[in-house]
């Protein structure tokens, strides 16, 4: 049995169609803990000056994100927020590299970023997914990432 290229077309649509996410809204799972997902932080017009020379791969969007959670954290305006460290890495497990005592993670590769972003005199060490979740990482030693 053969398939016409206009019937092949529509069972493509099809299927396509019915493995969307309700609403057309893209679904996301993370398994490792988060401060807020990017999706629910609308970002400013403003990205903290010393970002285009250390962002690399990171998004403009997540760096804009977590400056202003740094910003919030820190009580101080986000032209305060200075990029200290931004790269692509793949995390080996839910944790970001940074595990917390009596935690369960996901035991697979988490694709995302280590942001690292100083305040004042105080540096905060970012963990991001690929998705947008995030937490700051108050100990960083248990960091096994490999850069991507």
């Amino acid at each position: 049995m053969t398939i016409s290229r206009g019937a092949y077309g529509a069972l493509l649509t099809l299927l396509v169609t019915a493995c969307a996410a309700p609403g057309g809204q893209d679904q996301t799972v993370s398994d490792s803990p988060t401060r807020a997902p990017i999706s629910t932080v609308a970002p400013s017009s403003t990205i903290p000056e010393g970002t285009d020379d250390m962002s690399g791969s990171v998004p403009g969007e997540i760096l804009q994100v977590i400056s202003e959670d740094a910003a919030s954290v820190t009580a101080t305006d986000v032209s305060a927020v200075e990029v200290i460290m931004a790269k692509a890495v793949t995390w080996n497990n839910g944790s970001l590299g940074c595990p917390e005592p009596g935690m369960m993670y996901t035991q697979a590769l988490v694709d995302g970023y280590q942001v690292v972003l100083k305040v004042a005199d105080q540096e905060l060490d970012y963990r991001i997914t690929s998705g947008g979740d995030f937490r700051i990482c108050e100990d960083g030693s248990g960091d096994t990432s490999s850069e991507s």
